[in-house]
């Protein structure tokens, strides 16, 4: 009775030891996150402490077209983080929790600065200020009006799980397409990640241009690319990265009338994962194979136990040869009589006569 006592104190005590908040310490990575960021992260944000984090929401413009371009830079500061140092910033377009996300309202998110196109950014705070930035690239969704775009922060801090919001953000009026603007098909998805050492070729299709260009910056180093005309589309080739990095890109379009280029796109540039050799994988499996078969000849040696014989009739007829019954025999033959009744029933005749006398022998009877 006393230890069932004891078992339901620990239980309690271990249950009431539970925090108040509740997180994901490690994050949920990268992707497209509502506002309850998936009832993974923080559970409900009702549930979250107050994050002193000062939130800044910049546009690089406040007007654009539809299917037009827009770079969203969102900046979180004075954060109370964890020995993780990790934030997660979210570009939303309401709190309601269901269909806040930017897509929800139509717009596509190109690039998320990360390598990747998700409305929702971690990051490991290292800059000496304790600052975490992310740019989203956008394309304006297909019909005209006011759209806010809003931002908010998860991080954990001082063992609770910690949230603050910017519900004002920015407006962007999107507005009819100009005549003769050049655009980029809606199709087309920029790339966002590559790997090192290899080249990226950039096939662009534009339309209502006359030259297009690629402008890059990586690393405080920049420079521009003149794309050539292949058909429908526009080619130009982006610098070889030999080592991990970021490269951020955009598209210049010019004709007689406008200049316009795409929103800045964040292309990263990840080692490439080595491979073992597979036949190592082969050679190791084989050698487990031999080791695992000696180990079960060796216990089966060591633990097995032979058979034991009920009788000694038994184990004289199971260590005699098993030979093809002869043709019958004489009553009599080499002095055995056949029809002896001490003559085992399973004997053959032949047996008999050759074993016989050597059984009889041992019965410790006359032949």
């Amino acid at each position: 009775m006393m230890r069932r006592v004891f078992l339901i104190v620990i239980l309690l005590v271990a249950v009431l030891a539970v925090p108040e908040y509740t997180a994901n310490p490690s994050g949920e990575g990268d992707g497209t996150e509502e506002f309850v960021c998936g009832g993974a992260c923080h559970g409900d944000p009702g549930l979250s402490a107050e994050s002193l984090a000062q939130l800044t929401i910049t546009p690089d413009r406040s007007e654009t077209y539809v299917g037009g371009p827009l770079s969203v830079t969102v900046t979180a500061q004075d954060m109370q983080l964890s020995d993780r140092k990790l934030a997660g910033l979210f570009l939303l377009t309401s709190t309601h929790g269901v269909g806040d996300t930017p897509q929800a309202d139509g717009w596509t998110i190109l690039s998320d600065g990360a390598g990747g196109s998700g409305n929702y950014v971690e990051q490991r705070v290292t800059s000496s200020d304790g600052s975490a930035s992310v740019t989203w690239a956008l394309r304006a969704p297909s019909v005209e009006g006011d759209y806010r775009l809003i931002t908010a922060i998860h991080h954990g801090g001082d063992a609770s799980a910690r949230m603050a919001v910017d519900e004002v953000g920015v407006l962007i009026t999107v507005g009819p397409v100009p005549e003769n603007l050049p655009q980029i098909s809606a199709e087309w998805a920029p790339p966002t990640k590559t790997l090192v050492g290899k080249e990226m070729v950039l096939s662009v299709p534009a339309s209502n241009s006359t030259s297009v260009s690629l402008e890059w910056t990586s690393r405080g180093a920049e420079g521009s690319v003149v794309m050539t005309q292949q058909g429908d589309a526009w080619v130009g080739s982006l610098p070889t990265a030999l080592s991990a990095t970021e490269i951020q890109y955009r598209v210049v379009m010019t004709n007689e009338i406008f200049v316009e280029s795409s929103a800045w796109i964040t292309l990263s540039v990840e080692q490439q994962d080595i491979l073992p050799n597979a036949w190592a994988f082969r050679f190791q499996s084989i050698a487990i194979m031999f080791v695992s078969l000696a180990l079960c000849i060796t216990l089966n040696r060591r633990f097995g136990r032979p058979a034991k014989a009920g009788t000694s009739e038994i184990k004289s007829t199971f260590n005699q040869p098993s030979t093809i019954p002869m043709a019958p025999v004489q009553q009599v033959v080499q002095g055995i009589d056949m029809a002896d009744p001490r003559r085992p029933l399973s004997w053959s005749d032949e047996q008999w006569v050759h074993y016989g006398e050597d059984y009889l022998k041992g019965l410790g009877g006359g032949v």
